[in-house]
């Protein structure tokens, strides 16, 4: 039980700090928002993206990989239209920018919270 309130505090910090950083291009006002797109963020994660992913695998080889960085933009915007009050992504630089900085604060807090989820 610990390690899923942890899990879910990473998240929203993540979110929450990742949208501070990208405050020119990304919006984020209230805990509402912020709490609605972890979730739907950790749930299109779990069941949206292994999907295209499967389906953009040659795309995948052809680019060496990097693919993948379109489909997390792609899925920020897709976020970005759910959540139609609080949250705001400026385009697709924005989208992909928001992606990158999003896995490299989750993974930060996820090494700083490690001794936690055990």
């Amino acid at each position: 039980m610990t390690k899923l309130i942890v899990k879910a505090g990473v998240a929203l910090a993540s979110v929450w700090f990742t949208a501070r950083l990208l405050k020119e291009g990304v919006t984020l006002e209230g805990t509402a928002p912020t709490v609605i797109v972890a979730i739907l963020l950790a749930l299109i994660n779990a069941f949206v993206k292994p999907i295209l992913k499967f389906l953009t695998f040659p795309v995948t080889m052809i680019t060496m990989g990097l693919f993948p960085l379109i489909i997390n933009a792609g899925l920020i915007l897709l976020v970005d239209e759910l959540v139609q009050k609080g949250f705001d992504v400026k385009g697709v630089f924005w989208a992909f920018a928001f992606s990158f900085v999003l896995s490299v604060v989750s993974w930060a807090f996820d090494f700083v919270t490690a001794p936690l989820q055990k």
